[in-house]
């Protein structure tokens, strides 16, 4: 099935909080604790498009199945060409090139933007999402031990980057 890429629209934030909240919150795909709501991905989006910054999402017959987006890395002007990624797949999708096509995508998305280097940052036991990176050209720049904590255990941060000029 082709999967079509587009940009996220308010209705498609139901989806997204789904999305989300199994791939993020009941995974170390991310470090939040808490379940999010559809109103938080509603301001969010307002606040992603005021910035510039993209919020893709991946549709199959109609249906958004996944989502990708950048932020800054860091706050400080001297950062500002820098950005990290985020990029969730529906469970029952993954592996099927949905993520490859959000992620060719949002990296095209960047450039366009003049964006210079784009950061991801994994948990390091992810095999599945360091492997994931490392195909469209992301390389592993270094691991902080124990910088997070979820699920009552330490979690060892690995940072990948892709050069984007």
């Amino acid at each position: 099935m082709p999967v079509a890429i587009r940009n996220a629209r308010p209705a498609d934030m139901a989806v997204v909080n789904a999305i989300y909240n199994a791939q993020g919150i009941d995974t170390t795909a991310s470090y939040g604790y808490e379940p999010l709501g559809e109103a938080y991905w509603l301001g969010w989006l307002d606040d992603q498009y005021a910035a510039g910054r993209p919020c893709l999402v991946a549709e199959i017959d109609g249906q958004v199945v996944g989502f990708a987006y950048y932020t800054p890395f860091r706050g400080k002007q001297g950062w500002a060409l820098t950005v990290e990624n985020s990029v969730y797949v529906d469970a029952r999708m993954q592996g099927g090139g949905v993520g490859r096509a959000l992620m060719a995508a949002l990296i095209q998305q960047a450039r366009a933007d003049g964006r210079h280097v784009m950061v991801a940052c994994i948990d390091a036991a992810n095999q599945i999402s360091q492997d994931f990176h490392a195909r469209p050209g992301f390389e592993l720049m270094g691991v902080l031990p124990e910088g997070g904590r979820k699920f009552g255990r330490w979690l060892n941060a690995a940072f990948w980057i892709k050069q984007l000029d």
